[in-house]
């Protein structure tokens, strides 16, 4: 496959975006089952360079990946407006990283959200946000909806 391009794996995996010698490379789209979505730079079908991955509890990490790894500074946003800064070296946070817009602590955000992941979970609607995931004007939230119909976790 080459240039832009759609690809749906059995189990549920969706991949949306730039395609070289049929691997994914470029800016793309990937939707995990879980409800996580990773939008941002591959290289050789991996997640590599800045990108966003949103959570289905509401929580954005913005930062760096390396082959297919958190690598590099990176920031968690969280619906309530706090934000956490750490820093990865190959998919292990290296430092405790620090909370702002909050007086809340890390832990105290962690329980919160998982807490809402669980429930976001549930129905499997967790890819719809006002009709579309954030940042989504191209893959309509209703083809997505359809194809997770029926699929287990």
């Amino acid at each position: 496959m080459e240039g832009k391009g759609f690809f749906a794996w059995p189990d549920g995996r969706i991949y949306e975006g730039e395609w070289i010698g049929g691997k994914k490379n470029g800016l793309g789209k990937y939707f995990w089952t879980n409800g996580q979505v990773y939008d941002g730079e591959f290289k050789n079908d991996n997640c590599n360079g800045k990108a966003n991955l949103y959570y289905p509890d509401g929580k954005v990490f913005v930062g760096l990946w390396r082959d297919g790894m958190k690598n590099g500074k990176g920031e968690y946003y969280f619906p309530n407006g706090a934000k956490y800064k750490v820093t990865y070296v190959n998919g292990k946070k290296t430092s405790q990283g620090a909370v702002e817009n909050t007086s809340a602590n890390i832990e105290d955000l962690r329980t919160e959200y998982q807490s809402l992941a669980k429930k976001a979970m549930q129905g499997k609607e967790f890819l719809l946000k006002n009709g579309a995931y954030p940042g989504d004007e191209q893959f309509g939230a209703t083809k997505v909806q359809k194809y997770f119909q029926g699929v287990d976790n």
